[in-house]
């Protein structure tokens, strides 16, 4: 359960991002397609506003897609940071 301060502190820094910042590097963005915190859509839509970004969406996974999925997600961080 995440408690009501830390989910105020991550819908204040998502509401912050508007859009890259001024990055141009590479960027993984990972998810479970049931996340709590941050829905689905909200991880494709950021993505969709950094110029280099990679989108791993697990579908049968929740909040803690790591955990649910870290061998693949081991894969495709390797593959990342390998490119």
């Amino acid at each position: 359960m995440v408690s009501p301060e830390a989910f105020c502190g991550q819908i204040a820094g998502i509401s912050g991002f508007r859009g890259s910042g001024g990055t141009r590097l590479p960027v993984l963005v990972a998810s479970g397609a049931h996340e709590v915190v941050i829905h689905a859509y909200a991880t494709y839509a950021m993505s969709q506003r950094l110029p280099d970004a990679k989108v791993v969406l697990y579908s049968d996974a929740g909040h803690g897609s790591l955990f649910q999925h870290p061998e693949p997600l081991a894969y495709e961080v390797n593959e990342f940071l390998g490119r």
